[in-house]
């Protein structure tokens, strides 16, 4: 499976267990602080997560490569013939993935131009104190970046001042930046439902807590709700907007009571899946590149989830590999340029290696498979081996 495949199925799996985390259990919480972060870190650790290398917690077996080990015990299995490119059956997930992603970046593109387009008609004003830029479309009241979008025609002079106070906090939290990492994340896992609801989550959680602060400052809770119930009209997609989210789930939010501190052990999720994704990927499933090392035989290439198991024999194994170009010289065939050996490690484990020829020398070796601890040569019986994978 290519590697872009594997890691957006890693990184997809770390997006689920994050939302399901906040949908089942967070949510219901009035902590929109500690949701806020939580649904960011979410978004982000899903992104680096694939990439991370963590420690094998199950295994003692170093995983550093302290020394280069010698081998002994070489045989030939099979002479793997000339392949084409390996994964092409993964070749056209891949395209309709990036394809998407091509879709999905022109869309936000024409989004940001639509805003700079509202942003160059738009007029500077101030009202009590608060700047804002004053549109003509028939937009609701929103919020971009540093900067508050209002339509004053539509409002009463009564609903100026709440309206702007709650765009302004929108403004003094930066929540433009949590939406923008939002749209990224529907940009590349634009596949997943999940970054859709997950995107929504982020512009719930920011709505609540603008809310709460809106009553805390002393707004009478009714008169704000019947507010929030007269103002209707358009959405900005990319904004921070105040009517962004149906009126009933916010009036219900702002009526329910805080959450006891003692809830706030429930975040303890967080670090429960961060430890379940921290156990030992799926072997061969993941993204990192294999570690090179470099000996007097050339530049060999090893896998890092093998890494104690390092082998190297370059004069042994280029002598093998002479006899072996000889004697098809001798039968008048060509040589092999890339063969399958097995050998055992400095365990006693018994590995398949792949070697690639070049020119009469050894230009990459990589372990393909390790048998058990209690692996015997004397009774390995040879497999037709299947293409590389």
């Amino acid at each position: 499976m290519p590697l872009v495949l594997i890691y957006l199925l890693q990184a997809n799996t770390a997006l689920l267990l994050f939302f399901l985390a906040y949908y089942l259990v967070l949510r219901r919480l009035t902590f929109y602080g500690l949701n806020r972060l939580s649904l960011l870190f979410g978004m982000v650790f899903s992104v680096i997560y694939p990439v991370i290398d963590f420690p094998d917690l199950s295994s003692s077996k170093p995983v550093l490569v302290s020394s280069i080990q010698r081998m002994v015990s070489w045989t030939v299995l099979e002479t793997i013939p000339q392949q084409t490119a390996d994964g092409s059956q993964w070749t056209w997930l891949v395209v309709v993935f990036w394809s998407g992603v091509g879709v999905m970046a022109v869309r936000l593109a024409v989004q940001l131009l639509s805003l700079h387009r509202i942003h160059r008609s738009a007029q500077p004003t101030t009202y009590k104190g608060f700047r804002f830029r004053a549109v003509h479309e028939n937009f609701n009241p929103f919020s971009f970046g540093q900067t508050i979008y209002l339509n004053p025609s539509r409002h009463s002079e009564e609903e100026l001042a709440p309206i702007l106070q709650h765009e302004r906090v929108h403004v003094r939290e930066w929540h433009t930046l949590d939406v923008l990492l939002a749209e990224l994340s529907t940009i590349f896992f634009w596949f997943n439902p999940v970054s859709w609801l997950l995107k929504r989550a982020v512009k719930e959680n920011l709505e609540f807590s603008v809310d709460r602060q809106m009553l805390q400052t002393g707004f009478d809770a009714r008169n704000y709700q019947y507010m929030l119930v007269r103002i209707g009209g358009l959405r900005a997609t990319l904004a921070t907007n105040f009517t962004e989210l149906t009126i009933k789930k916010r009036i219900g939010m702002m009526n329910r009571k805080p959450s006891s501190r003692r809830l706030m052990a429930s975040y303890s999720l967080l670090l429960m899946i961060l430890v379940t994704l921290s156990l030992p990927k799926i072997p061969g499933a993941s993204v990192n590149r294999e570690r090179g090392i470099t000996t007097d035989a050339g530049n060999f290439s090893i896998d890092p989830k093998n890494a104690f198991a390092v082998i190297d024999t370059p004069n042994g194994t280029l002598n093998l590999i002479r006899n072996i170009q000889l004697k098809h010289r001798k039968a008048g065939s060509e040589p092999p340029t890339e063969l399958i050996l097995f050998s055992k490690n400095s365990e006693g484990r018994g590995m398949d290696v792949y070697v690639k020829i070049k020119d009469d020398q050894i230009e990459q070796i990589k372990i393909l498979a390790l048998a058990s601890p209690h692996f015997s040569a004397n009774n390995f019986s040879k497999k037709p081996l299947a293409s590389l994978k």
